[in-house]
Formats: C-alpha cells, sequence, structure tokens
C-alpha cells in the first residue's frame, strides 16, 4: 500500500487566523473525526479556503482529500491495551476505507453495515508519531490506497492503481446481489489494534496465551458519492 505523508505546508501570512484545529470533533468515546473535501487540506490552513470547502458529498472522478483529527498525538495511543498495543509492539496502526450496505428501501445508514473495500494501508508511527491530524488521499492521481493486483480486474481501479469510488462501489453491489443505486457512502477509520486480555490454549502438552486483540478506534468520518 502506498501512503503518503500528510503535507505540512505552511499557512500563507494573508491566510486567515483561525484556532488550533477548529474542525476537530471528539465523540464521547475521545473518539476524533475525519473531515473531507475535493483539494487538499493543508497542516494548519483552517480557516482557509480549502476548509470552507469541506463537504460530505461528492460526484464520480472528484479526488477526495480527508484530513483526520486524533485525541492526542499518535504516541499517545501507544498507553492503551495492557497486553498489547499495535504502536507499542510493531509501531504499526490502519487506514481502513469501507463502502456502507444500504437498507432494503435504498437509505444509507450512518454508520453501520460496513463492509471493507480493500485492505486497508499499513501506518508507520516511527514517521506519525508526533501528529495529532493526518492527511489522506483518494485520488485519481495521487491516493493513500491502491487496490492491489488480485482485486484490480474486479474493482476496475485508475490507471495508477488508485480506487475508483464508483467502480468499487458497483462491484460492492454485484457482489451483494443489489439493484444499481444512485448513491454510495464510504467511511474512513483510523484505528490500531490493542488487546487486555489473553486467550490460553493447550498446544503440544503446553500452555500457551496470546493477546485476543481488537482494534481500537483514533478517528473516524463518512462521506457520498453521488452516481447517476
Amino acid at each position: 500500500m502506498m501512503f503518503a505523508a500528510a503535507a505540512l505546508a505552511a499557512v500563507p501570512l494573508s491566510a486567515p487566523v483561525a484556532p488550533a484545529h477548529a474542525q476537530r470533533q471528539l465523540d464521547e468515546h475521545g473518539t476524533g473525526n475525519c473531515i473531507f473535501a475535493p483539494s487538499n487540506l493543508p497542516f494548519g490552513g483552517e480557516g482557509g479556503a480549502a476548509y470552507r470547502a469541506v463537504t460530505d458529498e461528492f460526484r464520480p472522478g472528484q479526488d477526495v482529500y480527508a484530513r483526520c483529527y486524533y485525541n492526542g498525538t499518535v504516541n499517545s495511543f501507544a498507553r492503551l491495551g495492557s497486553t498489547f498495543n499495535s504502536i507499542r509492539a510493531e509501531q504499526r496502526y490502519s487506514m481502513n476505507l469501507y463502502w456502507v450496505r444500504p437498507r432494503p428501501d435504498g437509505s444509507l445508514p450512518d454508520d453501520s453495515g460496513l463492509q471493507q473495500v480493500i485492505r486497508g494501508a499499513s501506518l508507520n508511527a516511527r514517521e506519525t508519531g508526533d501528529w495529532d491530524g493526518q492527511l489522506f488521499i483518494f485520488g485519481r492521481q495521487e491516493c493513500d490506497l491502491t487496490v492491489p493486483l488480485y482485486d484490480r480486474e474486479l474493482l476496475n481501479p485508475y490507471p495508477n492503481n488508485c480506487l475508483n469510488l464508483e467502480q468499487a462501489a458497483r462491484h460492492m453491489e454485484r457482489r451483494l446481489g443489489l439493484p444499481r443505486q444512485d448513491r454510495a457512502k464510504f467511511c474512513l477509520r483510523v484505528q490500531l489494534l490493542t488487546s487486555d486480555t489473553r486467550r490460553w490454549s493447550l498446544r503440544d502438552d503446553s500452555w500457551t496465551s496470546a493477546p485476543v486483540q481488537d482494534y481500537h478506534p483514533m478517528a473516524g468520518g463518512c462521506f457520498t458519492l453521488l452516481m447517476d
């Protein structure tokens, strides 16, 4: 998976001044949020033109830029999980994109019915540990989530193997035998693996244990693709 580092562009002197992370919203569990726009959302540029264009609706062929805000730096999540933490153990966390299965009447649920489109990108906490926000790109020429070789015939990506969201949505409809929809919903999740318990098992006449791992959310958000 290609992972492009978040752009750390300085805010022009003429840009409006906005409070740091003016777009950050934490839910009741402390999980951060992701916002979306059709152009680059520069680091520290909250209040500028790009951030005023934030939307949750896109058309096929549009680039989708996502900036995700965390409740603290990436490294701060390393304290979670008493028996395992993927950042602490492996310096890894992940970004995943999900397609939302529509209800029988064609309406789209908030965040249930998630179906993973392709395997998400593994992110390196050594490179991003001091960040409390991160840029992800789902574009035609540049992207942070490329389609692996074994899925290219099914998902029909752009020529550089960046995910074509409309083609991915049509593939999921065909795969699940659903009628053709006029819109599709995608949700982005940034998460790490953690564990507070261990499972014991008997193997070769001796007891061994392994952590029972689960995904801990760092940030998330959803957008809708309006299709013909």
